[in-house]
């Protein structure tokens, strides 16, 4: 148990750390994709945990940490930041019952969050005029021209952060 709070403190506050200085950062070179970004971070950390500690719970605590910092404590509270880092621990949380697949279903659960949560708020404030910038950026990076191809690119990155992350963390902790 005193494992699972040291755990949850420690990477809680790299999380947080990682949401407001990343987050900071992404935002004032205007790159998209920032929630993915960020998220799979956050993904390859909480596949680390799990694999090292084998408690869900532990992932919890990290969100619950990384939400206080980055809500209270940071100076700014950004809505979109803090429930789009309390969706993706939650949802990581959710998908890590699933025994057999749970790094690969936490990750895609957890990953597509952020392109459903920020697309929709870019949708809104934008208008459709936005979809033809993703479209245009998908396209000079050669991932294709269709809306199903950002749920790939989503699905794809929390795919291989939770895949990484519980390699790594599994290595580490001799298993």
């Amino acid at each position: 148990m005193g494992k699972s709070i040291s755990y949850g403190a420690i990477f809680g506050i790299l999380i947080a750390m990682w949401e407001i200085f990343a987050g900071n950062f992404l935002h004032q070179l205007q790159l998209p994709f920032k929630g993915e970004i960020l998220s799979t971070f956050d993904i390859f950390i909480f596949s680390y945990v799990l694999a090292k500690t084998g408690k869900r719970e532990t992932i919890l605590l990290i969100t619950v940490v990384a939400l206080v910092i980055r809500a209270f404590i940071s100076g700014t509270f950004i809505p979109g930041a803090v429930i789009g880092l309390g969706a993706t621990g939650t949802l990581y949380f959710a998908g890590s019952y699933f025994s057999r697949f749970k790094y690969y279903i936490s990750g895609l659960l957890a990953g597509l969050w952020a392109p459903f949560f920020f697309g929709y708020i870019q949708l809104k404030l934008l208008g459709p005029e936005i979809l033809q910038s993703y479209k245009i950026l998908f396209s000079k990076i050669g991932l294709g021209t269709s809306p199903s191809a950002i749920i790939n690119f989503t699905l794809l990155t929390g795919a291989i952060a939770g895949l990484a992350a519980s390699l790594t963390g599994k290595k580490m902790a001799g298993k």
